[in-house]
């Protein structure tokens, strides 16, 4: 039988040889983070980016109002007819430090006699499992949370805290259709999903949209069969789709019955990460086992603040 020792060395060196004191090489680091965001529903649909720097700036560039004008042959414009671009630009701050321990107890590294193949793994299972912690923060990160509240979500400012531009109270009402076209309609129309380049989306919690989808279920027709009959669960109004996100609160509101609604184009959330992402190990020999370090940086913002809307206290039933 191969010592414990000797499988945990095997582990240390494949890990010397995958990264640098630590780090994922460059080759490893996009992969790593494609990892972290392709199980989740929300993270998926988001720009992601990477940087080695401690800020990344966002620009965002538009035209507002009309471009072309009237023109006569061998005439310039006159000055009130011309248009210039509007100019801004958001920075992500990825000096926003989290940090995961997972313990190796020996037996598991019985079971994976290449220490290489552990790796993989581990770090492959890490990425997954911290991807619910990432998208979390994305969307529910608030920066007044003390630690003591909760251990991760005061790190940064997520999506619905930094959504203040266009907002909607909806009174403690159930999902309906109404509740929809209220939120499109209060998207500026510049950038409506009917003028918008890219389908918008209704992002809310499972249960919110089960309660919308059991609202069309529940219509008389072929509409409403359609609805109990489609097993792939898309759920839309009016073009939009609805998607049930896991990590969405449904606790808010004095009922503590209540959710939100984020109504956007996903694109338009840049998640940033730093490129320096840390796997690091070190051996616990009284505790007969290992330790695996994660170390990551990563921050949200929006390209432009002006096309989201949030919507709060709508009401969800179980």
């Amino acid at each position: 039988m191969v010592d414990n020792n000797v499988l945990i060395a095997k582990a240390d060196l494949a890990l010397s040889s995958l990264t640098s004191n630590g780090g994922l090489k460059p080759d490893e680091v996009r992969p790593f983070i494609v990892l972290m965001v392709t199980p989740r529903v929300f993270l998926r649909r988001c720009r992601i980016e990477d940087t080695s720097s401690p800020t990344l700036r966002i620009p965002n560039l538009r035209f507002t109002g009309r471009v072309f004008a009237q023109a006569n042959s061998g005439q310039a414009l006159a000055a009130g007819a011309r248009s210039a671009p509007t100019l801004g630009q958001n920075t992500a701050d990825v000096s926003r430090l989290i940090r995961a321990e997972f313990i190796i107890p020996d037996e598991i590294a019985e079971d994976n006699v290449d220490g290489e193949v552990l790796l993989n793994k581990i770090r492959e299972a890490a990425a997954q499992a911290g991807s619910k912690d990432v998208e979390d923060l994305v969307i529910n990160g608030d920066t007044t949370i003390a630690p003591a509240t909760d251990v991760l979500l005061g790190r940064l400012d997520g999506l619905l805290k930094k959504t203040t531009v266009n907002t909607l109270a909806l009174g403690t009402i159930v999902v309906s259709k109404d509740v929809w076209t209220s939120i499109e309609l209060t998207m500026p129309a510049e950038f409506s999903s009917e003028n918008y380049q890219e389908p918008m989306q209704h992002f809310t919690s499972r249960k919110a949209r089960k309660n919308y989808g059991n609202y069309l279920a529940a219509r008389v027709g072929a509409y409403g069969d359609k609805n109990i009959q489609d097993s792939r669960g898309y759920v839309e109004h009016d073009g939009v789709e609805v998607v049930g996100v896991p990590v969405f609160p449904e606790t808010q509101g004095v009922g503590t019955n209540c959710t939100s609604v984020l109504h956007m184009d996903a694109n338009n959330a840049h998640v940033v990460f730093h490129r320096e992402i840390k796997m690091e190990t070190q051996r616990d020999a009284s505790a007969g086992a290992a330790k695996m370090v994660m170390t990551a940086r990563v921050d949200v913002v929006y390209e432009n603040d002006n096309a989201a809307v949030l919507a709060t206290q709508l009401k969800v039933t179980t």
